[in-house]
């Protein structure tokens, strides 16, 4: 399968009390490479946040060190 896997995380329900969510969205991208490859690329988006908050995370940029240790298992699981 190739293409992006994406997850939209949702407004916080009508009836709860948590604030509004903005629609970020974690993807993943799978493209083939070869017959027994595949390369994952994982990208986070905020750009529908407030500007304010896409401020206070670098525009997501503080979540590349946790991507790439995201990233790094799962390529030692399929590698092995």
């Amino acid at each position: 399968m190739a293409g992006p896997l994406g997850y939209v995380v949702p407004d916080a329900a009508t009836e709860s009390s948590a604030a509004s969510r903005w629609g970020h969205r974690w993807i993943f991208d799978l493209t083939p490479d070869g017959p027994d490859a595949t390369v994952v690329t994982e990208t986070y988006d905020c750009s529908r946040a407030p500007e304010d908050e896409r401020s206070s995370i670098d525009n997501g940029n503080i979540w590349v060190e946790s991507m790439t240790k995201t990233l790094e298992p799962l390529d030692e699981f399929c590698a092995g």
